[in-house]
């Protein structure tokens, strides 16, 4: 994974991150660098109607720490 975020760097290209199902594998991938994540952690496929409800008031189980670095699950 670091050295797949380091040639995109390198390049100047945008890496996304995906199939993360685990805060560990977050972790991991935003210590890379990776800004843009997709995986089972944050949500199975949905249908268009659910996304535009996330997009218009934010999904209800995700939170950006304070300083805007890492996403976390929310636990309620």
């Amino acid at each position: 994974m670091a050295s797949v975020a380091a040639l995109g760097r390198r390049l100047g290209l945008h890496v996304t991150a995906e199939g993360v199902e685990t805060q560990a594998e977050l972790d991991a991938v935003v210590a890379e660098g990776v800004s843009t994540i997709q995986g089972y952690l944050f949500s199975p496929p949905v249908s268009g109607e659910v996304l535009l409800g996330w997009l218009r008031d934010g999904p209800p189980w995700l939170t950006v720490d304070p300083v805007g670095t890492a996403l976390r699950r929310r636990h309620d």
